[in-house]
């Protein structure tokens, strides 16, 4: 901004206030620091206060924490013990069925021998009732045969006669 001749400065009128002297500039500058320090040293001082009292709910909880962890240790080596009591028997109850499940192998692979013989027994049944069919038809036709021999018999014996 530029000064004038006479002092006065061009251009309009400034608004606000006028300007300080060095040493009222250099005391209001002070004051704001202080203001702006006092005002940091309550934020921090609450900081401070709220640190202090999450610090002493976590080391509540730690000791808390601290006083649980040997009964729940206790509890769960409880726990264990009882499962392993309730397992004793189940897993003798196990090794007492295994000759039993060892046995039901061996009769399903007695089974599965004994399904494939009847199998093919059944085959040679079906094969056997063929034959009979086959041999019953023969049969029906054994009274026409044996008249049939009969007769050429028959023929025979007057061949023969004729020729002596």
């Amino acid at each position: 901004m530029n000064e004038g001749p006479h002092g006065f400065r061009d251009g309009p009128p400034l608004r606000g206030p006028l300007p300080l002297h060095p040493v009222e500039e250099e005391l209001a500058i002070r004051h704001d620091e202080i203001c702006r320090l006092q005002a940091d040293n309550r934020l921090l001082m609450e900081e401070n206060v709220a640190l202090r009292r999450e610090r002493d709910f976590v080391k509540n909880e730690l000791l808390q924490a601290s006083q649980a962890i040997p009964k729940l240790r206790s509890d769960k080596e409880l726990e264990s013990r009882e499962l392993i009591q309730r397992g004793l028997p189940l897993e003798a109850e196990l090794r007492a069925r295994e000759p039993l499940r060892e046995e039901a192998i061996q009769l399903k692979s007695e089974a599965q021998k004994l399904d494939a013989l009847r199998q093919e027994l059944s085959g040679k049944v079906q094969a056997l009732q063929q034959d009979l069919k086959h041999l019953q038809t023969e049969n029906q036709q054994l009274p026409t045969l044996q008249i049939e021999i009969d007769g050429l018999r028959q023929e025979l014996i007057r061949a023969r006669s004729a020729v002596l």
